[in-house]
C-alpha cells in the first residue's frame, strides 16, 4: 500500500470540514452538542433497524419451523411488524 501524497485532498475530509465550519457558524456554542447527537444517531439508527429486522426474520423462521405463518399482519408480508412492535412497546 502506498500513502497518498500530502497534496492529495480527501473529499470526505473536505466535506466534514465544511459541515463543521458551517454548523458552528449557524449554531454557535450549541454546535458541539448537535454534532455529537447527530453522530450518535448516525451510528445507532442503522443498528436498531438491523436488530429490528433480524428479530423479524427470526420470528418468520420460527413460524416456518412450527408450520405457521409468523408475523404477517402489518404491511406487505409483515415488513412493518418491527415498527408496530416498537410502537407497542413505547405505548405500554
Amino acid at each position: 500500500l502506498t500513502r497518498p501524497h500530502a497534496s492529495t485532498t480527501n473529499p470526505m475530509n473536505d466535506f466534514l470540514t465544511s459541515v463543521t465550519t458551517q454548523g458552528s457558524a449557524m449554531l454557535g456554542p450549541a454546535w458541539p452538542l448537535v454534532w455529537t447527537l447527530a453522530k450518535i444517531v448516525a451510528v445507532l439508527a442503522p443498528l436498531m433497524a438491523c436488530v429490528a429486522y433480524l428479530t423479524y426474520w427470526e420470528r418468520k423462521l420460527i413460524g416456518w419451523m412450527q408450520d405457521r405463518v409468523g408475523p404477517n399482519r402489518v404491511g406487505p408480508g409483515g415488513l412493518l411488524q418491527p415498527i408496530a412492535d416498537a410502537l407497542k412497546l413505547m405505548v405500554k
